[in-house]
């Protein structure tokens, strides 16, 4: 056995984990770090390195240490994923611009110690991610790189422009090219998740399209096309350099290097064991992808070198007369936490 259950808290609305700290809000909108109650007003919360962040309703950004004492804060919505040699981007109004859209402005902060560098002069529209000294739009039909320094245009990239569409997606086959979900950057590529079962790769510096996969010829399924079973269930090794999708019955992987994907379909397997991957967010660890499965309510491992279930939990009532579905799935290979659609919150710790 990989896993015990060890705790069962109900009436919760969302959770995070991180090593061996649990944080979670309840229903009364209080957040709790490792069982203490963090009296704060909160609007978000997460983990970053070694500290527990919360956002409060000031658009501030609290810091607190793993015995739940504030240690520092920021005047600012702190934003990690905009982190680059020990500075960040944030904004501090959203506004509607001369157009009537709404735009943000920009700030450029230093992360330690904290202090504000200056006010970039240009605004932007929707959200953003950072890539070293570039600021990466992904909107739903276009993908643009701009300058941090300046926001002026690197490149930009029209989805209409990709050929050979394939017009299978399951929920709306006459559709013309989405993006799903950004993956991240890997071997100098931004990795894309578009409908019709298909991932681009865009070159980094150029915005050239390098890859466009979608065609797995060799597999076979009743229900799905001969293509990626569903494109945004699919994140970033980057221990093992390449990228890795699980859902349904289905266990693929990608070389990031020449595009080329492997697909393996376990239907046999996990049916016999009643069980399959139902949530597209799963949780990826050195030697486990653990997944929950809607076919009779369990949460599982699958052992990436195995390819075998090495354990399971099967649910019982919530408390509601039946179990109800399972919405989120956190943690690693020490502790980990499932929430169902019942806001009950399950925490597993690894079984000595």
């Amino acid at each position: 056995m990989l896993f015990k259950q060890v705790n069962i808290i109900d009436k919760i609305n969302d959770f995070c984990i991180s090593k061996k700290n649990v944080a979670f809000e309840d229903s009364n909108s209080q957040i709790y770090f490792n069982g203490n109650l963090i009296e704060i007003e909160n609007s978000g919360f997460f983990f970053y390195e070694d500290s527990f962040c919360c956002y409060t309703n000031e658009n501030t950004t609290e810091f607190f240490d793993i015995n739940g004492k504030a240690i520092y804060d920021m005047d600012i919505v702190f934003k990690p994923t905009t982190l680059y040699e020990n500075n960040f981007i944030s904004s501090k109004n959203i506004f509607k611009n001369e157009n009537g859209r709404w735009v943000s402005d920009l700030y450029k902060f230093q992360f330690k110690p904290f202090e504000e560098l200056e006010k970039l002069n240009y605004t932007i529209e929707g959200s953003f991610h950072r890539i070293n000294d570039f600021l990466l739009q992904i909107h739903t039909k276009q993908v643009q790189l701009n300058f941090v320094k300046n926001g002026c245009e690197i490149w930009k990239f029209d989805l209409q422009s990709i050929p050979n569409n394939p017009h299978d997606d399951n929920y709306d086959k006459a559709a013309d090219w989405e993006v799903k979900k950004f993956i991240g950057l890997l071997e100098g590529k931004l990795w894309i998740t578009l409908n019709h079962h298909t991932i681009i790769a865009l070159d980094v510096e150029t915005g050239k399209l390098i890859y466009q996969i979608h065609d797995i010829p060799s597999f076979q399924c009743e229900w799905l096309p001969p293509a990626i079973p569903l494109s945004e269930a699919t994140v970033i090794d980057e221990k093992n350099n390449t990228l890795i999708g699980f859902m349904w019955e289905f266990y693929w992987e990608i070389n990031p290097k020449n595009g080329e994907i492997t697909l393996l379909d376990f239907t046999e397997e996990f049916l016999a064991q009643k069980i399959r991957n139902d949530l597209k967010d799963f949780v990826l660890t050195d030697n486990h992808i653990y997944f929950g499965s809607h076919h009779d309510v369990k949460v599982a491992a699958f052992n990436r070198q195995t390819k075998q279930i090495d354990w399971f939990h099967e649910f019982e009532d919530d408390g509601n007369g039946y179990q109800s579905r399972i919405s989120k799935i956190d943690g690693n290979d020490e502790k980990l936490g499932v929430l169902t659609q019942g806001k009950v919150l399950y925490i597993f710790d690894k079984d000595s």
